[in-house]
């Protein structure tokens, strides 16, 4: 799961008017749609993460969504534990 935030830090741009939210909420649908791809679900799941964001139509959420499924077709499958760090993480952002 280190490895999905890594990634989430790099790929962050920030844009004109971005708040510090914005960049959290585009790092979590990194790191969800990073354990969507290693999980191997389908676009269905993607789906249903993009209906889960606060600007489920928002483009930047779409094409975050879209950069991780394409980046991390090829990854395998992730552990039980890294789920569990991963859902850890989301939670002490969410807090």
């Amino acid at each position: 799961m280190k490895e999905a935030k890594k990634l989430a830090e790099e790929s962050w741009e920030g844009c004109d008017g971005c708040t510090e939210q914005d960049e959290i909420m585009y790092k979590n649908g990194y790191v969800k749609g990073y354990n969507a791809a290693s999980s191997q679900t389908t676009s269905e799941r993607i789906k249903e993460i993009q209906q889960q964001t606060a600007y489920p139509e928002s483009i930047s959420v779409q094409q975050a969504l879209l950069q991780v499924w394409n980046e991390c077709s090829q990854l395998p499958k992730t552990t039980s534990d890294k789920w569990k760090e991963y859902q850890d993480w989301i939670n002490n952002k969410i807090d």
